[in-house]
């Protein structure tokens, strides 16, 4: 072993060490939670730089931006600055290598990315021509659709969808775009270059791998298959983006030798942490086989707490952290939820209590309506084809240009199979005068600004761009947010300048790339507060506390994974949560919970039923704070696990049950708990059920649960149950496989 490798392999443990000294051949290192890996990794691209391979013949392919980032920035603390090297995502190095390589697959290098607003605006307008409803829930659902039979998820299109998406590729190719999906597409179709461009392949979160990446993988490893793939399967929570962890499973078999390591201490976490979410992930079948711990202490265990409604559940944990805040900063605090909804009442109470908070997940910088309207003028004159880029320009500001008069240019353009920029440019079109006033006065500018693109730098052309254009003054006449705006687009001109100072030779394009690929992060960087987030946000970052609310079924896991592959992905987004925490984990559900218009009776999550007693502490929450149907009540103090000697049914849901039931606040009146889970969410009952033991009476007016009705808008369906008296009187009905709807009975028909 040389010095210099000596030296990398300082301070890592036998496994870790092992890991960044084993450099050819197939290499498979399953690597648990906060087991080091982002170490790992950059120190074996070191060692394999310290063996004598120039950098430039190794990439190292990761998921997100910030973790490409890190990554490099690691790197060139370990080898010293290199421009030569290959590290960043999926889709940035696609990017690079079609800049590269494009006009070998009949590619223009010149092609503009469309980011997922672009797409989604694209098939909003196909729709539309198509006089199909347009409205966002469509064009998401139509995204969604074309998308997974892109990644191969769906078999087949139905109805105009087909239709619909090859015109969709069509039309990218007219306006020389490539959206996200397409950009690893395309790449993989440079399989006769690929393998030639690199000798070593590494890949991080190789879990999060989908088909098209995978193809991609196996296009640019050479025959002597030097590729080190890291991941977790019990990390993998993005099937809803395509992310398959059987590419992990099945490694071995698709690389014949390789070698697998295991990375299993735990460098995060207190021991009562990685022992909860240990047994937690154990009962998942479809997984390899990884043992965690951690050299650290047990640690206090984690903390349960049932509160009575969700505005208790979000008051309560605010007073927590308001509590706490003495001696952990806010900004090591983390709200991790399931759903973006349960957020509402966190943000709530947080501006009550004037806690500063910053929420993951709201209206990123790039996708603000006034940065992607200055964008639409720069893209443009990068590449004129874009009609979208066209479409947003000419309204910003308002030129005499209305919608009759682009959709009249728009039918001129598809007949002519031009794009909507060749049409004007030539023009031959035919507008009112006032419109071809104004397209004269836009088609100046933009060519003005072709001009420049290549030559000066872009914070001077978008100068340049605002001293033409009275895009400050529209801003400030569009309504009563214009100062916002403005400091938006000085935050834009602020942007463009940094990316300028680390790429002095930089133009337009390039900058336009970098801005495309970072819209599809989710961004995190904020107000020293605290974080509120879903969990599939949090992957990859951690926090002194975490706070994690609504464990309960039907919400966590949600009522949709009723499969046994759904539910062991949620099994392994309730780990990832667990996972996120350094110290404490505070757990939570509500007795009861606002849904569909009522209020219903939850069960506890099943997986609460599996974390080890004795890892977990039942807290109750302050008497004085606690409701029970609009009156006080008076909750019982909280207590541990019991060793379960005195238990008839030693089941874990029997134990979690006896458990909690100590906690439970006696109520004002009599009330029966109902279940909400997600085998049975129909079957759930409102918080005002009957007394247990005693069956309602069957009402005069027929409508009763198991009764079929039907409905003017959505047809036939049974009723679940029915709550209110008089006009107000509802029933929830279950119409087929859709969520259930609660409806006035008024509007129902008995059959």
């Amino acid at each position: 072993m040389n010095e210099v490798t000596e030296n990398l392999v300082d301070g890592l443990n036998p496994p870790q060490k092992l890991a960044v000294e084993s450099i050819d051949g197939p290499l498979m290192v399953l690597a648990g939670a906060g087991s080091g890996k982002t170490r790992v990794l950059t120190r074996r691209l070191a060692n394999i730089v310290a063996s004598g391979v120039p950098p430039y013949r190794i990439v190292a392919v990761t998921f997100t931006n910030k973790a490409a980032a890190e990554m490099r920035e690691r790197v060139v603390e370990l080898i010293g600055p290199r421009r030569d090297l290959w590290v960043g995502t999926f889709h940035s190095i696609s990017a690079r290598l079609l800049r590269l390589y494009g006009d070998q697959i009949g590619l223009s290098r010149d092609f503009v990315i469309y980011d997922a607003d672009d797409q989604k605006a694209l098939i909003r307008k196909l729709l539309k021509e198509w006089n199909l409803s347009h409205d966002a829930k469509d064009v998401r659902a139509t995204v969604s659709v074309l998308e997974a039979y892109r990644g191969k998820r769906v078999d087949k299109l139905f109805g105009p969808q087909s239709a619909i998406f090859a015109e969709y590729m069509k039309r990218l190719a007219a306006c020389n775009a490539v959206d996200f999906s397409g950009l690893i597409e395309k790449v993989a179709e440079l399989s006769d270059i690929l393998p030639k461009l690199w000798d070593y392949v590494l890949v991080d979160e190789f879990q999060d791998t989908s088909r098209t990446q995978f193809a991609m993988l196996r296009a640019m490893v050479s025959g002597r298959g030097n590729i080190c793939v890291v991941g977790d399967d019990d990390q993998s929570i993005y099937s809803w983006r395509g992310a398959n962890p059987e590419y992990l499973l099945r490694f071995e078999k698709e690389f014949p030798g390789t070698r697998v390591i295991r990375l299993e201490q735990n460098y995060r976490s207190t021991g009562n942490i990685i022992s909860a979410a240990s047994a937690l992930i154990a009962n998942n079948q479809t997984r390899h086989g990884k043992t965690l711990w951690t050299a650290a202490d047990a640690g206090v265990p984690l903390r349960f707490c049932v509160y009575e409604r969700e505005r208790d559940e979000a008051r309560l944990i605010v007073e927590t952290m308001e509590q706490r805040r003495s001696a952990t900063p806010l900004s090591e605090m983390a709200v991790l939820y399931r759903v973006n909804a349960q957020s509402r009442p966190f943000e709530e109470e947080l501006r009550r209590a004037q806690i500063p908070y910053r929420l993951v997940g709201g209206t990123r910088f790039y996708e603000r309506a006034e940065i992607k309207d200055v964008l639409s003028y720069l893209r443009l004159a990068v590449n004129s084809s874009s009609d979208l880029d066209f479409l947003r320009a000419i309204k910003t500001p308002s030129r005499g240009i209305g919608a009759v008069s682009l959709d009249k240019l728009a039918a001129q353009a598809k007949e002519k199979e031009l794009s909507l920029w060749d049409l004007c440019a030539t023009g031959t079109y035919e507008v009112s005068a006032m419109a071809r006033r104004g397209l004269a006065d836009f088609i100046s500018l933009v060519r003005d600004l072709q001009e420049q693109v290549s030559i000066i730098a872009p914070h001077d052309l978008l100068e340049m761009l605002l001293e033409r254009t009275d895009v400050m003054g529209f801003l400030h006449s569009s309504g009563d947010e214009d100062l916002g705006r403005k400091e938006n687009i000085d935050e834009l001109h602020k942007s463009m300048q940094e990316f300028t100072v680390d790429r002095p030779d930089a133009v337009l394009r390039d900058w336009l790339d970098n801005v495309s690929l970072l819209t599809n992060d989710e961004q995190v960087d904020g107000e020293d507060g605290v974080t509120l987030m879903t969990i599939h946000s949090a992957k990859g970052l951690e926090f002194n506390i975490v706070f994690l609310p609504g464990w309960e079924e039907g919400l966590f896991p949600l009522r949709r994974a009723e499969e046994e592959l759904n539910l062991e992905e949620e099994r392994r987004l309730a780990y990832v949560a667990i996972t996120r925490a350094r110290r404490e984990v505070h757990l939570s559900r509500t007795r009861t919970r606002l849904m569909y218009g009522n209020v219903m009776r939850t069960e506890a999550s099943r997986f609460l039923h599996e974390l080890p007693r004795e890892c977990i502490q039942f807290d109750s929450p302050p008497q004085a704070a606690m409701t029970f149907n609009g009156q006080d009540s008076r909750a019982a103090g909280g207590r541990r696990f019991r060793d379960g000697d005195d238990d008839d049914d030693d089941t874990p849901r029997r134990r979690f049950h006896a458990q909690e039931s100590s906690m439970r606040p006696a109520p004002s009146a009599p009330s029966a708990p109902g279940t909400l889970g997600a085998a049975a969410a129909a079957a759930a009952s409102p918080a005002s059920a009957s007394p247990a033991g005693r069956k309602p009476a069957a009402p005069a007016d027929g409508f009763s649960a198991g009764k079929r009705v039907r409905h003017g808008k959505f047809g036939d369906g049974v009723i679940k149950a029915v709550v209110g008296e008089g006009d107000m009187r509802k029933a929830m009905v279950s119409f087929g496989g859709a969520p259930p709807k609660v409806i006035l009975v008024s509007f129902l028909t008995l059959l």
